[in-house]
Parts: C-alpha cells; structure tokens; sequence
C-alpha cells in the first residue's frame, strides 16, 4: 500500500475504534452508576406489599430495561436520578424496581419473580420502562410510559394519574 492508502486505512480503524469503544466505555459506567436505587430507595416487592396496606401510598413499580433500553437508561437519567423525584417520591409512594437486563446477571429467584410479575402485568407493561401504580393488593390503578421531559413535568404528569384514581399527593 501506498503511504496515502496506508493512512487512511489507520483513520478509518481510528474511527472504528471510537465508534465502538467510546460508546462502550461509557455504556459501562452508566449501568454501573446511573442505577435508580442509587439516588432514592427503592424496595423489594415483597417489601412493597408488607407496607403498602399501612402506608396509605400507592405501589410505584418501575418496569425497566435498565443495561440495554436507550429510554430506560434516558429515564432513569433525567428523572430517576433527580432531587426532584427523590423527593416526591419518598413522600408519596412506594417504589419497586421490576428489572430485565440483558448484560448484568441477576439473582436467580428475583429473576424468576421478575418473570412471574412481566407475567402478571403483562396486559399493562407494553415496553420499558413503564411505570404502574399498584393499590395494596397489587391491582393495576394508573400507567405511565416514559415521554421525555424534566423532573417537574413527570410529576405533574404522575400527580395526574394519581388524582384520577382518587389519590392525592400526600404530600406537596
């Protein structure tokens, strides 16, 4: 090959390199800090269930596809990860994450409940991440699916589907 030839191969290897390693990199350090149950609590679904009788809160069951679906980790990102959500969320619900992902292994039995509740809800979760809001018995009352917005208009948006079940912030 002529030097010419030659440095345009190098180039376009370059740009192979970072067309598949940059994105890659910064993939892994999303899955590994950019995780819902970092920035607020979230619980178990047994957990959920113990306290939702008693704690007059809705059941906020995140559907998500938290290592491999582009909006789930935009979600998680923009809203999940937020004071704003920390906030009203700690104040008005309770959260459990039903995760499926597709590169990070999981324990064998949450995997095996993940399956039976995609199961369940599998007439209201149509995609990731899907948002439902349970009564204490794990009936379906309210849905959101993911729209692209700030942390403000996802809360007015859940406020809303919370006032059309008949369940008013408890807190502002």
């Amino acid at each position: 090959m002529n030097s010419s030839a030659t440095a345009a191969y190098r180039t376009l290897l370059f740009v192979i390199a970072i067309c598949v390693i940059a994105p890659a990199a910064s993939y892994g350090q999303m899955a590994n800090t950019q995780r819902p149950n970092k920035y607020v609590p979230w619980v178990s679904w047994e957990t959920a269930m113990d306290q939702a009788p008693n704690s007059r809160r809705p059941v906020m069951v995140l559907f998500n596809g938290s290592d491999w679906n582009t909006e789930a980790r935009e979600f998680t990102m923009s809203i999940l990860a937020t004071h704003e959500f920390a906030g009203w969320s700690s104040r008005n619900v309770i959260k459990v994450e039903i995760d499926f992902p597709r590169f990070r292994e999981m324990d064998p039995q949450l995997k095996q409940l993940n399956e039976q509740l995609r199961a369940r809800y599998q007439d209201h979760v149509n995609s990731v991440p899907t948002i439902l809001f349970l009564d204490e018995f794990g009936n379906v009352m309210g849905k959101l699916e993911y729209q692209q917005g700030s942390p403000d208009q996802w809360i007015k948006r859940a406020r809303e589907v919370m006032r059309s079940i008949r369940l008013p912030d408890l807190v502002a």
